[in-house]
């Protein structure tokens, strides 16, 4: 799981490539980082147990929000 202080430092983010974490980066790390990073435009998690339909709720929050791409570790 991603560090708790991780989205409170980062709010001012536009851009977030995170990849090759696999559980690191979970259902759970995607609705934190989408409550705290509300000014990404781009986000991409690759390679992560992200599951979109588990988050889409989350992301939803994320008013700036541009660009998304997901793959799913193993694809």
């Amino acid at each position: 799981m991603l560090p708790a202080v991780l989205p409170i430092v980062l709010t001012a983010l536009t851009s977030l490539q995170l990849q090759d974490l696999g559980a690191a980066v979970d259902d759970a790390a995607a609705a934190a980082l989408a409550g705290s990073l509300t000014n990404l435009r781009h986000l991409e998690l690759q390679g992560s147990y992200v599951e979109l339909d588990a988050t889409a709720a989350a992301l939803r929050r994320l008013p700036m929000l541009t660009e998304l791409q997901v793959w799913e570790e193993g694809e």
